[in-house]
């Protein structure tokens, strides 16, 4: 009967310690992961609290009537068309480098789409803070425009807070290349500050702002700059 040399019989034993190893990073990686939208999710409760307690109705109204339509492109332009379009051919430009030994087509994957998605995001931006009003009279209805100074503040603070849907798309790109390095922590915990400016804004005297309200749309923006920057 053969002996195993030294060499076979430590190959099952390592094959059995990396195998650990990656099980182990998953579950750290799923706890960070974790960790960061309960994070972010409690702060979004004491966030609602704080609205609800400090601020008027009409106030509070107008802020989540204004930040529906920068949410609604976020969801449809940053986390959708990203994860969907960019981030697999990425990763298979990866893989590919991985296999020349050259990253030449994922770093100019990278710098064409960022380029092209900058593009986009500037004229969406400027286009929906120039023709806000006319975007959220579609938007909302007839009932709530017709409500005393309720319209006119969500307009004011409707284009405050668009600039949002460039923080959030430049966010999601970063999120979608941290992750495909195996890199998880930073950006499951960065939505936990942009509660974190929210409530902020929140407790900042009103009298600093020219308007009412004014606090609440330029925390959003502070939020989406320490999230995206994060």
């Amino acid at each position: 009967m053969r002996m195993k040399t030294h060499q076979e019989e430590m190959l099952p034993a390592s094959g059995s310690e990396d195998k650990n190893k990656a099980q182990k990073q998953v579950v750290l990686y799923a706890l960070s992961m974790a960790f960061g939208t309960f994070a972010s999710r409690v702060l979004g409760l004491v966030r609602d609290m704080a609205l609800t307690a400090l601020f008027s109705r009409t106030i509070t109204d107008a802020w989540a009537a204004a930040f529906r339509l920068p949410n609604l492109f976020r969801r449809l332009l940053g986390e959708g068309s990203l994860s969907v379009s960019f981030i697999p051919i990425f990763v298979d430009a990866r893989i590919e480098g991985g296999k020349t030994g050259s990253d030449a087509r994922a770093q100019n994957l990278i710098n064409s789409f960022y380029t092209l998605l900058l593009l986009v995001l500037t004229v969406l931006t400027a286009v929906g803070i120039i023709w806000m009003e006319p975007l959220l009279r579609l938007l909302l209805e007839e009932k709530y425009q017709s409500l005393p100074g309720a319209f006119e503040l969500t307009v004011r603070m409707g284009r405050i807070m668009f600039a949002f849907i460039f923080l959030m798309s430049n966010y999601a790109f970063f999120m979608g290349i941290l992750n495909a390095f195996g890199k998880y922590t930073l950006a499951a915990m960065a939505p936990a500050l942009f509660n974190v400016a929210m409530l902020v804004s929140t407790v900042v005297p009103s009298s600093l702002f020219p308007e009412a309200g004014d606090s609440l749309a330029w925390g959003v923006i502070v939020g989406g700059i320490l999230q995206a920057g994060v």
